[in-house]
């Protein structure tokens, strides 16, 4: 649908990029993410990539090599058409598709909540990262004093419960910021613009239906202060 609809408005550059992305507050929101990868060494994963376009943007910002690592094979094939430049292979965050310690950073945008197996995906992240390479991660956490709670698709944690997950495999966090989210961003009038098509053409259908209640169940969430916007950038030091 999305992509549909930006083709259709004829979007490209920047534009295009703000059309196929559903993060809250980008691109600002992906600034320390950015400066976290300025100078890695070797290949940056985008892992749970969709359709690419903050892969694209963290590469061209940061002046890095991204791959795109997307589980469902129609969502990479539409990646691929709406960005032919971006390299885009089949993997999950538990199985990621490269030999060991051959990236320079992982990247996990809204992922991370949609994984049940913590210690096994963080297991797989310090597993394909360098010595010192990069993971950075943003995604909606937990602000209640729980360490871990399933909502819908979700699995939501706390901060402190990744850090400390994170640091069982090695993983060092060097920086964590929070925000609840209602900041305007440069991305935003695009985005609202392609929601609002996406809306009016399919929004009876089942996908469209199911897309809208997911959002409006996560804005509760983020509205009642049970959520909040969280960015970790970590350093992998070995288990």
């Amino acid at each position: 649908m999305r992509l549909a609809v930006v083709e259709d408005l004829g979007l490209d550059g920047e534009e295009r990029l703000a059309g196929l992305v559903s993060g809250a507050g980008y691109p600002e929101a992906l600034d320390p993410i950015v400066a976290a990868l300025v100078g890695v060494t070797g290949p940056v994963l985008d892992v749970g990539a969709g359709l690419g376009a903050a892969s694209v943007h963290l590469g061209r910002t940061a002046g890095v090599a991204v791959i795109g690592v997307e589980p469902e094979d129609g969502t990479s094939a539409l990646a691929r058409r709406a960005f032919p430049g971006l390299p885009m292979v089949s993997g999950e965050v538990g199985a990621i598709p490269v030999r060991a310690s051959s990236c320079g950073g992982v990247t996990l945008l809204g992922t991370l909540s949609l994984v049940a197996d913590l210690d096994g995906a963080l297991a797989e992240l310090a597993r394909v990262l360098t010595a010192g390479g990069r993971l950075a991660i943003t995604d909606l956490c937990l602000d209640t004093g729980e360490a871990q709670r399933s909502s819908g698709p979700n699995v939501f944690r706390s901060v402190p419960a990744l850090v400390e997950g994170l640091a069982r495999h090695g993983l060092v966090v060097d920086e964590s910021t929070t925000s609840t989210g209602g900041e305007e961003a440069g991305w935003d009038a695009t985005t609202a613009r392609v929601d609002a098509e996406i809306e009016a053409r399919f929004g009876r259908t089942a996908t469209a239906r199911a897309w809208r209640e997911d959002r409006a169940r996560l804005r509760r969430l983020i509205e009642g202060g049970e959520l909040e916007r969280s960015t970790l950038l970590a350093t992998a030091h070995g288990a």
